[in-house]
């Protein structure tokens, strides 16, 4: 049977301990400073879409409001003798009524 022999002072398993933690809250504190700044690239980028959104529907109302207002006749669907008729018909008891 092979058998490897490690021979480890008790001194250096703390310090390897030690230094093993330090360099995790190291990399780890990097990794979360990189991770803020892009979390603050992005809502910069954010503020600045939703800025020029709001820009452009500036522009939209500003252009409606300073077209003339242009007033169209409206037009009734229904002509007098068929209203007549439908008030009729309302009217009807013996009509069933629906629903539309």
């Amino acid at each position: 049977m092979l058998v490897i022999e490690i021979t480890v002072n008790v001194l250096w398993l703390p310090l390897l301990i030690a230094f093993s933690a330090f360099a995790g809250f190291f990399l780890r504190s990097a990794q979360n400073k990189k991770s803020t700044k892009r979390v603050h690239s992005l809502e910069n980028e954010m503020l600045k879409n939703h800025a020029e959104i709001l820009k452009l529907n500036k522009e939209i109302v500003d252009l409606t409001n300073s077209l003339p207002n242009n007033k169209t006749r409206i037009v009734n669907m229904k002509d007098k003798d068929n209203a007549a008729t439908d008030e009729k018909e309302a009217n009807d008891p013996l009509k069933i009524k629906t629903v539309k």
